[in-house]
């Protein structure tokens, strides 16, 4: 699955989808009529969880910076 963030040719609202596969991006229309243009996309995982129940997460091996 994909999370996508992208905004309208048109009006410039701006919006984040997902998508099981990059093609349906193509296919993304705004609510006023006019395609979308991607900004940014990145791998999604949907993580369930029954209520008050606790995932552990994976402890990440190395820091990196956040400096760019």
């Amino acid at each position: 699955m994909w999370q996508a963030l992208v905004v309208c040719s048109d009006c410039g609202e701006e919006a984040e989808i997902l998508v099981e596969d990059l093609d349906a991006l193509e296919r993304e229309v705004c609510a006023c009529g006019y395609s979308c243009i991607v900004l940014a996309v990145a791998g999604f995982e949907p993580v369930y969880a029954e209520e008050g129940e606790l995932i552990a997460f994976p402890a990440r091996r190395t820091r990196r910076s956040l400096a760019a």
